[in-house]
């Protein structure tokens, strides 16, 4: 499997111009040329750099932050609700006044707790400031 899957990539059709075979790039005496082969590391090292940078944040940088002070606050997050939750995936992330009046009295909420629920949803994928000190390192 792994071998036809190699050989998928590495068509000379895909890779090449018309007339040329991997054959011209075959290393001789005087002249040593990088091969196809050669980029098979890449794959395990790519994952290798993953796994160390998560060790590294999670074992290294998120204590010394946390040495340094910096905070790690949990975001709220907003309560669910249908009715805003439609609004905030087909219409707009951030409501005009006039969106806001007419969905505060439909859900006999207060605006200003309408505005809270949509700043709390836009702000929930935000990175928190540990999550970015760690990051940084």
């Amino acid at each position: 499997m792994w071998d036809s899957l190699f050989n998928w990539y590495w068509s000379e059709s895909f890779w090449l111009p018309a007339n040329v075979t991997w054959q011209h790039f075959k290393s001789t005496k005087d002249i040593t040329m990088p091969q196809p082969d050669d980029l098979r590391i890449i794959p395990p090292l790519t994952i290798l750099l993953i796994v160390i940078r998560i060790l590294f944040e999670r074992f290294v940088a998120y204590p010394f932050s946390k040495f340094l002070g910096v905070p790690d606050i949990k975001r709220k997050i907003a309560e669910p609700n249908k009715i805003l939750e439609k609004v905030f995936t087909t219409i707009s992330k951030s409501p005009d006044a006039d969106r806001i009046r007419g969905l505060a009295k439909e859900l006999q909420w207060t605006q200003k707790q309408v505005r809270q629920w949509f700043y709390l949803k836009r702000s929930a994928n935000r990175p928190t400031i540990m999550k970015k000190s760690t990051e940084c390192w």
